[in-house]
């Protein structure tokens, strides 16, 4: 129903930057401000490559919990630096990844921290628009799970680009069940 709602907003808004824009008022200045400033929230959001990140978060599930409780990668905050070398270390002391999943693991660690930072207001704004925090909460889904539940939402009308959705799915799958 909430969805419904959203859909009456849009379209009452739509309605109303038509009758604006034919009037050729200033409000149609300012609606065109609006959509550049929205445009700029996109830009302020991580640059997620989500193909690489996704295998990263497998390959960090898979090969550094050999050795390591997953919290402790989880719970690590190092610099873009530290975590090359960190990943340098394991290397050097038995840890096996190719050249193209050490790079999909540091491309994850790369983005982590910010897509956590950013991703609870961009999910609240995205996401708690249709469902209950209790609902997604107890969801218990990895990072296909979370992919394919994003995308059922947009293919159901939610209006999130490519940008949002990439952070909003990484930060569901790092987050897990809470």
């Amino acid at each position: 129903m909430r969805c419904d709602k959203r859909l009456v907003v849009l379209a009452l808004v739509l309605a109303s930057m038509l009758v604006l824009v034919g009037c050729g008022s200033e409000a149609a200045t300012d609606t065109a401000e609006e959509t550049q400033a929205s445009a700029g929230d996109v830009a302020a959001l991580p640059e997620v490559d989500a193909v690489a990140s996704k295998t990263g978060w497998a390959l960090m599930q898979e090969k550094c919990t050999v050795c390591h409780p997953i919290a402790t990668v989880n719970e690590a905050r190092l610099s873009w630096e530290e975590w090359k070398t960190a990943v340098g270390h394991m290397l050097d002391n038995g840890a096996t990844l190719t050249d193209a999943e050490q790079q999909a693991v540091l491309e994850y660690l790369r983005t982590r921290d910010e897509v956590f930072a950013t991703g609870p207001s961009v999910f609240q704004q995205e996401c708690m628009v249709c469902h209950t925090t209790q609902r997604v909460n107890e969801a218990a889904y990895d990072w296909t799970g979370w992919e394919t539940a994003v995308d059922h939402m947009i293919a159901n009308g939610a209006q999130i680009d490519q940008a949002r959705r990439a952070v909003i799915v990484e930060y569901l799958a790092i987050r897990g069940p809470q």
